[in-house]
């Protein structure tokens, strides 16, 4: 599913997936399996067929690790009101599970979503939190994998979002010293 290049490839692959789910016998199994493949598809911003596969296998679970990853699903797919609370409540999941890199994904869904809002000082700290838990990851690897786990899961991509916020927050400075000077 990595490797596919384009949302065509990807429904072929998902098709292939629900084959095999299908022949699981533990339902626990097959949800666990659907919500990772529907995390690496919005990963992959496939965010429609996301929708469709987790629309398709949702249902309730008794297994605190799975209902994390519901619950994030949830929130990322979620296109209304109500987003942030259902990021803390996947937050609060995560965290209970100690599931290290859903907290990471879900700290910088959080900041994205202040950065959105263009709450800044919200987005810094989640984004903080975010880098902080990649850190862990990368270091608990041994060093020879380390670069290789950053590249493959995108883990530089929250450095970037909080240099992002850095260069949206110096123009929002230099515009009001601007006018200040004028």
């Amino acid at each position: 599913l990595r490797q596919a290049q384009n949302e065509s490839d990807s429904k072929g692959i998902v098709e292939e997936i629900k084959f095999y789910v299908s022949k699981l016998v533990k339902p626990e199994l097959k949800i666990n399996i659907i919500y990772d493949v529907c995390i690496e598809l919005y990963n992959k911003n496939f965010k429609t067929l996301a929708r469709e596969l987790y629309g398709e296998y949702s249902e309730e679970v008794d297994i605190p690790r799975i209902q994390a990853k519901g619950a994030y699903l949830k929130a990322m797919l979620n296109r209304g009101p109500g987003r942030l609370s259902e990021l803390t409540q996947a937050l609060e999941l995560a965290k209970r599970v100690k599931n290290k890199m859903l907290l990471w994904k879900i700290y910088s869904a959080m900041g994205d979503y202040y950065f959105s809002r263009k709450s800044y000082f919200y987005a810094v700290n989640y984004y903080f939190d975010a880098c902080e838990v990649v850190r862990d990851l990368v270091f608990s690897l041994p060093a020879k994998h380390r670069v290789r786990f950053i590249n493959h899961h995108s883990a530089s991509e929250t450095l970037y979002k909080l240099l992002l916020v850095k260069q949206h927050y110096n123009n929002i400075y230099d515009e009001g010293a601007e006018r200040i000077r004028n």
